[in-house]
């Protein structure tokens, strides 16, 4: 990706320049008319397509934009002014398969603290299409977001998010189960497919941190399509509460461990027909708890088979986990990793993610592990970790035949 300057900025540039009349207005009427951010092709170029963001306003000192593209360094990502106008601009050479989500923060004052971006931010009102996430009514830390959405024209289709109402739905229920081992309750979700009380065979098993975030990214309708397709055996989902100390637990955290192992385990062998061998018994994640899973697995390869990594945080502590494994015998475990393509640059995240995915990935293939790997078009986001977790499902426990 890369600063550039779209053919339409150059034009009425040239026009107020010339002293056209009314050329802002027109301008704007223009962009009113056909949405932000204004999307150009590139002449020879059928991968990419320039990307110009826009923002009306004066009396600001600046604004900042913020998000898969142009990413998170800030400083970088404060949009031009055309002097004497109301005309904010920042235009990206950008892939035209992408999706991702952004905002605007006006004043920025050069600052990282996202707590402050975040409270002077705005959606771009020009642009009709947003991405809202849920507010989690039970948790005081929560906040409901709403950002900007960008589609690219070459954007394929969702498939296993995507609610079909034909397809037999399955079930979920909330449960809080206590635990002596993180010291109090946690909100567990259980999705069971449809027609549970009827299935003899027991199922398979899939355990998922951010129980709440995952819910809200369609997995009970990802699992209802994949079951329905018969891409996936009958499978029983428990999603685990991850929003009190979130980052102390899915920091390769033996307390968090120990409480699925010893505790949510147990109880869910005893509630639910469910498989008991690890092959048949996935772990995952997205970001930290990719991480978490990760660790989990390596600690408990006798439970867990199977590790489902979405833009796992393989950064934390230097690459910590990457180095146990590459230094320890090889384990009976099977991996399914990913990354998004936006988190392959510097705009994005710090440390570059794509990085540390991609080399934890090439040490568990040096070490003999069975790893499937996809990038997604997306950045470090909600946006494709639904979809993707029906791919890695099928990655890891599809139905071949």
């Amino acid at each position: 990706m890369e600063d550039t300057l779209s053919s339409r900025i150059k034009k009425l540039i040239e026009n107020i320049e010339t002293e056209r009349f009314n050329v802002i207005e027109e301008f704007w009427e223009y962009v009113e008319e056909q949405g932000t951010p204004l999307i150009e092709n590139i002449k020879g170029d059928d991968n990419n397509a320039l990307v110009t963001f826009l923002y009306r306003g004066k009396d600001i000192n600046n604004v900042m934009i913020y998000g898969g593209v142009p990413g998170f360094r800030y400083n970088e990502n404060i949009m031009k002014n055309i002097e004497n106008t109301d005309v904010w601009f920042r235009t990206y050479k950008v892939r035209n398969n992408v999706k991702f989500k952004y905002n605007f923060s006006l004043n920025y004052e050069f600052d990282d603290d996202y707590k402050k971006i975040k409270k002077n931010s705005v959606v771009d009102i020009l642009n009709p299409n947003k991405f809202l996430f849920p507010k989690d009514e039970e948790s005081p830390e929560s906040e409901e977001s709403i950002s900007s959405l960008v589609m690219m024209p070459k954007v394929k289709t969702e498939l296993w998010t995507e609610f079909r109402e034909y397809t037999r739905k399955g079930e979920v229920k909330l449960y809080r189960l206590h635990s002596d081992i993180l010291g109090g309750g946690r909100r567990i979700w259980t999705y069971v497919p449809y027609g549970y009380k009827e299935i003899k065979e027991p199922c398979k098993l899939l355990i998922l941190s951010d129980g709440f975030e995952y819910l809200s990214i369609s997995a009970a309708t990802v699992l209802d399509n994949l079951i329905n397709d018969k891409k996936i055996s009958n499978v029983i989902c428990v999603l685990i509460e991850s929003i009190q100390n979130r980052y102390e637990e899915l920091t390769c955290s033996d307390k968090y461990s120990d409480f699925i192992a010893k505790e949510l385990m147990p109880w869910i062998y005893e509630n639910y027909n469910v498989s008991k061998s690890p092959q048949d018994t996935i772990i995952g994640g997205v970001s930290l708890g990719g991480l978490a899973a990760t660790y989990m697995a390596y600690k408990n390869s006798r439970i867990f088979g199977n590790v489902l990594s979405q833009s796992g945080s393989y950064w934390y502590d230097g690459q910590w986990l990457t180095n146990k494994f590459k230094e320890s015998e090889r384990l009976p475990i099977k991996f399914y990793l990913n990354a998004g393509v936006l988190e392959d640059n510097p705009y994005d995240t710090e440390p570059i993610m794509m990085e540390v995915i991609n080399n934890m990935r090439d040490v568990l293939i040096k070490k003999g592990y069975e790893v499937s790997y996809e990038n997604f078009p997306s950045g470090h986001d909600y946006l494709s970790w639904g979809e993707t977790l029906g791919t890695g499902l099928i990655e890891l426990i599809g139905d071949k035949n």
